[in-house]
This record gives structure tokens, sequence and C-alpha cells, in this order.
């Protein structure tokens, strides 16, 4: 089994989607409209977030479970056209499976990263947090390792430091994707 090094970027989605047919690329549109805050204010990143060249190297977000098989089956349907002599399947990892390469095969691993802790240990980046997520209400955590009010969106795909397998964002960023809904 072969797991991607990065989560699926903006990037790489908008090439799946003018990969398609106009009618099937709509279909597999993200839905920009989860951007909305609950008061019904327009959030920038309604608009932007999936569009703007300054987002294309971020992990693509509010696609569906069947968008995602969408794009795996497109995927694979190019690797095989690709490379005809050898058959490759892509598809989402089971739970199973993404626990196994979020823990880069340490079974005793609390993080990705392998230790008990979510900072760097030493050196010059002591301190600083191994990944970005939400702690508590809103209150969002980046790689200074300090409460950060301007991390309000994901960070890019190999923004913070891969596991032992080499994949990144194995924690935090964005919630992943696997085979079971």
């Amino acid at each position: 089994m072969y797991m991607s090094q990065t989560e699926v970027s903006n990037k790489q989605y908008m090439n799946f989607l003018k990969s398609l047919s106009k009618e099937d690329s709509l279909k597999n549109l993200p839905k920009s409209k989860m951007w909305k805050s609950k008061t019904g204010e327009t959030n920038p990143m309604e608009e932007y977030y999936f569009r703007h060249p300054a987002y294309q190297n971020y992990p693509v977000v509010n696609i569906t479970h069947e968008q995602a098989i969408a794009y795996c089956e497109k995927y694979t349907e190019l690797l095989n056209r690709t490379y005809p002599n050898q058959k490759v399947l892509v598809r989402l990892p089971t739970e199973k499976e993404w626990e196994e390469a979020a823990k880069a095969g340490n079974h005793f691993a609390i993080y990705p990263w392998g230790t008990e802790t979510m900072r760097v240990k030493s050196g010059k980046r002591k301190g600083q947090l191994l990944a970005n997520f939400v702690r508590g209400r809103g209150r969002f955590v980046g790689t200074s390792g300090e409460w950060n009010k301007n991390i309000e969106i994901t960070a890019p795909v190999t923004a913070y430091w891969p596991n032992d397998f080499g994949l990144y964002n194995m924690s935090g960023n964005v919630s992943e994707m696997i085979a079971e809904k």
C-alpha cells in the first residue's frame, strides 16, 4: 500500500475538475457555501479559498465522500493510462490503514510524530507546535505555538513536519476522509 504524502491540494482537485465534463465538474465542485458564518455573513473564504492562486497548495475542503471517491476513481484512471504495465487502484484508506499510516508504524504513538508532546522538544524551534488545530472555542494554534487569532483557515499541505513515513499533516489541519462513511 502507498499513501499520498500530503492531503489533496486545491490545485490537484482543480486539475481533477478540469479533466471532467462540464456537468461532472459542476457536480464535484467543493461546497464553498460551507464557509458561511452561522450568522449568515459572507466570508471571503467562500469566494477565494478554492479558486485563488494563493491557496493552491492548501488542502481541498468541503467536498463530500462521493466527491472524494470520484477523485480517486479519476486518479486511478490517469495512473493506469500513464503506466499501462502496472495496475493501480487509488482509494480512500480504511480507518485502520489511516491510523497505521498516521502512527508511522509506531503502535505506541499518541501523535503522528511519535512523541507524547505536541511541541518541538529542542533546537531552534523548541516549543513550537507540530500541527495546527483548533484548541477550545475558536482559538487556533499555529507554528509559533502561541494562540493565534490570525489562523482561521487551514495551513498549506506541507506546512508542518512529516511523520516517520514522510506523510504530512496526519494530525491537525483538516479532517481526513476514510473509506468508511
